[in-house]
């Protein structure tokens, strides 16, 4: 075949890749933008809800499911189980949970200790 021919296919044939290479990055990205946006909508429907499942709860508390778990065995965290399985969480409740434990300065913290530990002596004389 002559080099000039060749030359032309190879050429040819590199364009059509590239084109199509083109062609499935434009695809991916259109398929990785719907699905930010559905995701995003996801999350704005969810901060209108009144109850949350446990998926939900995690991803407003910013905690794993394993750790809210925890939580409601424990009784530390606000819930409702009306089937006997399903665990329900009140959006207010959790907001309030959430401001009953705030955090506390360092320069309070060691106040607080100092007065303890003076207050509690660990050998009375």
């Amino acid at each position: 075949m002559d080099t000039t021919i060749e030359n032309w296919l190879k050429s040819l044939i590199c364009d059509e890749v590239k084109k199509m290479i083109a062609d499935q990055k434009e695809n991916v990205n259109r398929d990785m933008l719907r699905d930010i946006i559905s995701e995003e909508v996801r999350k704005a429907l969810n901060q209108k809800k009144e109850l949350m499942k446990i998926q939900e709860a995690s991803e407003f508390l910013g905690l794993s499911k394993s750790t809210i778990y925890k939580k409601t065995m424990t009784g530390e965290i606000p819930f409702y189980c009306p089937m006997g399985k399903v665990l329900f969480f009140e959006r207010t409740a959790l907001v309030d949970w959430i401001r009953s434990h705030p955090s506390r300065p360092k320069q309070e913290l060691a106040t607080a200790a100092t007065h303890y530990v003076n207050q509690n002596p660990l050998f009375v004389k």
